[in-house]
């Protein structure tokens, strides 16, 4: 049996740099019971995992202050949440 999965991308330009504020995104998604993966070193990804979906924040290492959001589910509708999610918290913390 073949698994469909649903991702999608989106490119954010920040003004500041994503471990700015990075400790901010964790603290939300591990209140919201998503298991956190930090990806590489110092200048890696943050994961956010739950329930066979995953949010992965990653500054872009080749455009200056660029912040790829990148959401994965096999449910399509789970995947368009996931990403209005990330994207609404971004905002509320990079405007607050």
């Amino acid at each position: 049996m073949a698994y469909c999965f649903f991702d999608i991308k989106e490119k954010i330009k920040l003004k500041n740099n994503f471990w700015d504020f990075g400790d901010e995104i964790k603290k939300y998604y591990i209140k919201n019971n998503f298991s956190i993966l930090e990806t590489g070193d110092s200048t890696g990804g943050l994961k956010a995992i739950k329930n066979n979906s995953w949010v992965w924040f990653r500054q872009s290492k080749t455009e200056d202050k660029v912040l790829r959001i990148i959401v994965d589910s096999k449910n399509e509708r789970v995947s368009k949440e996931l990403i209005i999610e990330a994207k609404n918290l971004l905002e509320s913390i990079v405007l607050a």
